[in-house]
């Protein structure tokens, strides 16, 4: 059964790549590895990403895309698809480990080559053990400010899922429960126990901030 909770806090060490330099959403394309690095204000941040939260983004991509194909609901992007959609910070670039964006929304039905400038209607992170919770809040609230309707974060640690909604409270799933598209994507469901084949549970409790 559904319950309400604060999320959970991880504990790791992050901290932005260090050189002195800035850089713009522009530079970011340039790079032989684009996808590697978010930019936060103009400081290159690396992205952290194991086995294990690698499997479950691409385990739920899956399902999402293929409910959207089937349904000709839209666009689902993969975690090196950035967006650019924070009007007062410009040189802020995040890429989620995937997103969905509605039929319709695209200018003339056209992807750009760079950066999408349009928030998307869903949005899923699946936090990695190096994770600070500093920086997983900070994304939450970077998504919540530009009005994202649909947030999951999924913690493989807990085998949990934290719905975010606009104006409503944040909601824990568990494995038992089943994940739904609320308003954004209608009918879509998926078994929460689905997304987690190969993984142990941690017997600790999260961490309430």
């Amino acid at each position: 059964m559904s319950t309400i909770i604060e999320p959970p806090v991880p504990q790791a060490e992050f901290a932005p790549v260090a050189n002195g330099r800035l850089y713009t959403p522009d530079d970011l394309l340039q790079m032989p590895d684009e996808g590697r690095f978010e930019l936060v204000d103009g400081k290159l941040v690396e992205r952290n990403m194991g086995a294990e939260s690698s499997l479950i983004a691409t385990l739920l991509l899956t399902r999402v895309a293929t409910f959207v194909a089937a349904n000709a609901r839209g666009i689902t992007f993969t975690t090196d698809c950035g967006y650019q959609i924070y009007p007062q910070r410009p040189n802020l670039v995040r890429f989620p480990d995937g997103s969905f964006v509605r039929a319709g929304r695209l200018a003339n039905n056209v992807v750009p080559k760079g950066h999408m400038r349009i928030v998307p209607d869903l949005i899923w992170e699946v936090v990695s053990p190096r994770d600070l919770a500093q920086n997983v809040q900070e994304k939450i609230e970077e998504y919540q400010s530009v009005s994202v309707p649909l947030i999951w974060v999924i913690y493989p640690s807990l085998q949990s899922i934290y719905v975010y909604r606009a104006g409503k409270p944040v909601e824990r799933l568990g494995l038992s429960d089943t994940l739904t598209g609320s308003d954004v994507l209608p009918e879509f469901t998926c078994r929460i126990s689905e997304l987690f084949p190969y993984s142990l549970a941690e017997s600790d409790q999260p961490v309430q901030s």
